[in-house]
């Protein structure tokens, strides 16, 4: 990410500036972007997660997702161009969990995937001394200092700070000591976060539990409802700053327990 500068109108608009590049294409993630993967508790955020962890580490596109064109052509949506390190902070299943996870996507894997995955993913499992509106944010900033990673990886946002939910002030020191990461270290964040009980009737990026300020300071907004458990299915709507409108999604479980496209268009839609 370059560094802040001071310029004229002018020199501004003669500036040849660079051209977007994408972590995950097609609005999804931007290089020094962030994407927040939004929805009700054991809505099985951590598997859309994983899934988005397994396309950046392979240079495959997230959820396997294509789009049929014109002539019957499929075109891919959502691509990763290379192979990306991902750093994971997780404080939710621990490492014994976490393991258990990947040895399932690893077993159905060939020998150079599975290469990528073990060299490409780094996760911290259960650290709660690294929080985003404290000290500890050093400490993140250490960690990612050393593994060097793409993309950084939250779950869930709300063990990662002390701050009131529903405090804009508050949560803005949140968002801001995470735009600070993204910023001194030029990675990427994608951050699992909570949506606000239905009773509340809030719909897309305001949905989101707690400030609003949250949804404010992202790139994507990713919300999912859990429609069928026994299946694995979940429904998709994605909110794009920096891409076309998309439409809704319905993924599901594969036999890796990773999330892959089922159709454009959600069961659950009135």
């Amino acid at each position: 990410m370059p560094a802040p500068e001071t310029l004229s109108l002018g020199q501004l608009l003669d500036k040849q500036l660079p051209k977007e590049q994408w972590i995950i294409g097609d609005g999804l993630l931007p290089v020094g972007g962030l994407l927040i993967v939004a929805g009700q508790p054991k809505a099985r955020k951590s598997f859309t997660l994983n899934a988005l962890c397994y396309a950046m580490a392979t240079a495959t596109p997230a959820f396997s997702a294509h789009r049929v064109k014109a002539g019957g052509r499929i075109e891919s949506v959502f691509s990763v161009d290379r192979s990306r390190r991902v750093l994971i902070f997780e404080q939710e299943l621990g490492q014994a969990g976490y393991r258990e996870r990947w040895e399932a996507v690893l077993a159905a894997e060939g020998p150079y995937n599975q290469q990528l995955l073990r060299n490409n993913l780094f996760i911290r499992s259960m650290d709660f001394t690294l929080l985003l509106d404290g000290p500890g944010i050093d400490a993140i900033g250490a960690e990612i200092q050393e593994i060097s990673p793409d993309v950084v990886c939250f779950d869930p946002l709300a063990k990662f700070h002390q701050s009131e939910e529903n405090s804009a002030m508050e949560m803005g020191r949140v968002m801001r000591g995470l735009s600070v990461l993204r910023a001194k270290y030029g990675v990427a964040a994608i951050v699992l976060h909570h949506e606000a009980k239905p009773s509340e009737h809030r719909k897309g990026g305001a949905a989101g539990r707690g400030s609003s300020v949250v949804f404010a300071d992202c790139d994507a907004w990713m919300s999912q409802k859990l429609i069928n458990r026994s299946a694995g299915i979940i429904s998709a709507r994605f909110e794009l700053r920096r891409a076309p409108e998309l439409r809704p999604a319905t993924l599901r479980q594969d036999e890796r327990q990773l999330f892959v496209l089922d159709k454009w268009g959600n069961s659950d839609e009135p």
